[in-house]
């Protein structure tokens, strides 16, 4: 398996790209060749018929990615439990506090704001604002309970292979 900066250095303006998997199945631009007309640090840009001429290949950490021979694959980030170390983050928050049950009745009842200030400092001290989208990698799924993490593989995304 071959490492990002491989990738980079492999790809060159002129290369075409061949969308062979994407993951919501049957796509318009499936098995079609696409010349590279771009190569920037974080992104690939592929000359397309549409009206603008161009889309962006978005290069993701090198934990989601893997290159071998002429294949891309492009993974989503993975979901994993929680640490012991976030648990107890996420169980100390001052609005699950009991000294502040009035504040949080009271927030339920008005704007709800001051019981939010004092999570998103608490939050925010204990490095930990992944609660409330990216940080460092890592968000939280209120839904799952759950951290997304950047450096797990999830699904397959894309797959591209590369033609000379």
């Amino acid at each position: 398996m071959k490492t990002l900066a491989e990738l980079k250095r492999d790809l060159r303006v002129g290369k075409k790209l061949t969308l062979t998997y994407h993951h919501l199945g049957k796509c318009n631009i499936l098995n079609k060749k696409r010349e590279i007309i771009k190569i920037q640090t974080n992104a690939i840009v592929l000359k397309t018929e549409n009206k603008s001429g161009k889309s962006w290949l978005d290069l993701p950490p090198s934990s989601l990615l893997e290159y071998n021979d002429n294949i891309i694959k492009i993974y989503g980030c993975g979901e994993r439990d929680l640490t012991s170390e976030e648990k107890k983050i996420l169980g100390n928050m001052p609005s699950k506090r009991q000294e502040n049950a009035k504040i949080v009745e009271r927030d339920l009842l008005t704007d709800g704001s001051t019981s939010f200030w004092m999570d998103k400092k608490y939050l925010n001290d204990n490095n930990a604002n992944w609660y409330w989208g990216w940080d460092k990698g890592k968000r939280f799924n209120h839904n799952t309970q759950k951290m997304y993490d950047k450096k797990i593989k999830g699904r397959l995304e894309l797959q591209y292979s590369i033609d000379n």
